[in-house]
């Protein structure tokens, strides 16, 4: 529901949302379950829909810990938070794709 939102240049979230200061488009998404179990990404650029790549994440954390035993990430930003989408599946875009009038 919430990607039909990101989708519509009527919106701040997403497609058409407000520029920074370089004129690009950086979005910020979270997610929270009601175990308390959450997701965020932070200043993330060419992600059309960042509540999808948050939502990805919080399902990557519910497979339990990673090698080494290490925990899942939490919390992505940034060029971080884009790679981690291009790694799993989560469609990208450039990010001059995200600007309208």
């Amino acid at each position: 529901v919430i990607s039909v939102l990101e989708d519509s240049p009527l919106t701040n979230a997403g497609l058409g949302s407000c520029l920074s200061l370089h004129g690009t488009v950086e979005c910020d998404a979270s997610i929270m379950r009601g175990d308390g179990a959450c997701a965020v990404v932070g200043a993330v650029k060419g992600v059309r829909n960042p509540i999808e790549l948050t939502h990805k994440l919080l399902l990557h954390q519910s497979q339990g810990l990673l090698s080494l035993g290490r925990i899942p990430p939490l919390f992505l930003c940034g060029d971080g938070a884009r790679l981690w989408a291009e790694n799993n599946g989560v469609a990208i875009c450039h990010p001059d794709k995200l600007v309208t009038d």
